[in-house]
């Protein structure tokens, strides 16, 4: 349901507070803000209707509302964000306490970034220094540079193109995260994208046969769970709380995400990530240590943090062992919007 944060909204919200921004088209028609203050994209907003495609917190929706937000320190604007992983390295103190000490590190969000905007290109960039519990111990210096830019229509080059995209709008983006650790400290870490999505929709995941999955919290069943032989589709409600974990060596690189908007229209968004198996994919849930590999999760909302789905990328593992000071990642986003049978089959030729 929109929860009516429109762009307009956002940039009152932030001029009222004196906060840095930029905007950046991505498509014909669609915006993307983003956020100095935790480095966070919101949108894509639609340039006529001023809707967003991602999850927005509703705390942006007035005056009052977003300053106590501000003022408790608050992280969850919503849309896309980088953090560091492994989380159980960094945001939890205790394993076998998760819940009771989860603490998100000021300095991973929101940070202190630097913001540098030109018309084809926003850039984002921070050094932070992270306290380590669980998996190793001291401290983790980090530089994170961050580019983001137009995405061209992945289907650009196909011959009915024209036939596709007739009545579908595109919006597009490329981030393209450098982590860097300038100290050889011995300590491993990855850059995370995550994507707050709406609930209400599917996502799908191309795959290989026989794919390895992990659950982080309570079992997810198959009520919102099926596996097949090329793909696994899970649904989003915002309203339950789950998160699955799937090995690298099984995946294919992108996954999308549909959801009905009307009687007979339809949004996808594909994110196209850079899944490496040779990377060691250090994030592990807390209850099963060691148990490692896992580039892609989902995580489903029970409504304690406003009821999103999330779509989690991770980066090739750094430090330690890797034999890697740094690593460039890039994340594409392509989102589609239209009738519900011409979205259908732009889904099935990006996803299979």
């Amino acid at each position: 349901m929109d929860n009516g944060i429109l762009l307009d909204t956002v940039i009152a919200r932030y001029r009222e507070n004196g906060l840095g921004y930029s905007e950046l088209g991505v498509g014909e028609r669609h915006t993307i803000f983003i956020s100095g203050r935790g480095g966070h994209l919101l949108g894509p907003f639609d340039n006529l209707s001023g809707s967003s495609a991602l999850w927005i917190t509703a705390q942006l929706y007035s005056s009052l509302s977003f300053a106590r937000f501000l003022a408790a320190g608050e992280w969850n604007l919503g849309g896309e964000r980088i953090w560091i992983a492994p989380e159980i390295q960094f945001n939890i103190k205790d394993r076998s306490d998760f819940r009771g000490t989860y603490e998100l590190p000021a300095a991973m969000d929101p940070g202190t970034y630097r913001l540098d905007s030109t018309a084809r290109q926003v850039a984002l960039s921070q050094d932070i220094v992270l306290d380590c519990y669980n998996t190793a111990s001291g401290s983790k210096h980090l530089s994170v540079h961050r580019k983001i830019r137009a995405s061209k229509n992945p289907l650009h080059s196909l011959l009915k193109f024209d036939q596709l995209m007739d009545g579908v709008v595109f919006a597009g983006w490329h981030h393209e995260t450098e982590l860097s650790s300038p100290v050889n400290d011995g300590i491993m870490a990855e850059s995370w994208n995550l994507a707050q999505v709406r609930p209400g929709g599917e996502a799908i995941i191309p795959c290989t046969p026989g794919i390895e999955y992990m659950d982080y919290y309570e079992p997810i069943d198959d009520s919102l769970f099926s596996i097949r032989k090329h793909s696994v589709k899970i649904q989003i409600t915002g309203d339950r709380r789950y998160k699955v974990g799937f090995r690298a060596p099984n995946l294919l690189g992108r996954i999308g995400y549909i959801r009905q908007v009307g009687d007979d229209e339809a949004e996808l968004t594909v994110r196209c990530f850079q899944n490496d198996p040779s990377s060691l994919y250090i994030e592990e849930p807390a209850n099963a240590t060691g148990c490692r590999g896992l580039s892609l999760n989902i995580y489903n909302d029970d409504g304690a943090l406003g009821g999103f789905g999330e779509i989690e990328c991770n980066g090739r593992t750094i430090g330690g062992k890797t034999d890697r000071s740094s690593s460039i990642d890039d994340v594409t986003f392509w989102y589609f919007r239209g009738k519900t049978g011409p979205i259908t089959a732009i889904a099935t030729i990006l996803l299979g």
